[in-house]
């Protein structure tokens, strides 16, 4: 049977625990978002519910890809397991300090905002950048933001 050598296999392990150790941290803000915009709106709650569900997909992918290469089976059942507790972990946290402190709201939405959009410029700019593809990104991120705003728009 042929044998991968020890630094490609590190190299999977090591992006599988980058990418799902990042996509846990990045969880927790998705449930803020859901159950504070819920709050704000049941039916803005319902749409966003159903946007981070389905931007989760190939999310999830992305984190089992280089384990499932690797085999870290294990791994890859506790990291889908801790990401898929993140969120309604964000959401129970953000419902709870709102109860008590309705101001938290906006901070709240705000910060989940800020951290998609952190993780957008901070990761995805640099990668479409190194495979030569930053209009791509820039085009995404223009019609993103313009489906957002006719969305939104009242």
């Amino acid at each position: 049977m042929w044998r991968r050598p020890w630094g490609f296999r590190c190299h999977l392990l090591c992006s599988g625990y980058l990418v799902a150790f990042g996509l846990i941290l990045h969880d927790l803000p998705e449930g803020l978002a859901m159950a504070n915009s819920y709050i704000a709106s049941p039916s803005m709650g319902i749409l966003v519910a159903v946007a981070v569900a389905l931007h989760n997909l190939p999310e999830e992918l992305a984190m089992a890809a280089p384990l499932v290469a690797d085999r870290a089976r294990r791994f890859l059942f506790l990291a889908a397991a801790l990401s898929g507790l993140a969120e309604p972990a964000g959401g129970l946290l953000g419902l709870a300090a709102v109860h008590f402190y309705p101001q938290l709201n906006a901070l709240f939405l705000a910060f989940a905002a800020g951290a998609m959009v952190l993780v957008s410029v901070h990761e995805l700019l640099p990668m479409a950048r190194r495979y030569g593809h930053p209009r791509l990104f820039t085009t995404g991120a223009v019609a993103s933001a313009r489906t957002c705003a006719t969305s939104s728009a009242r």
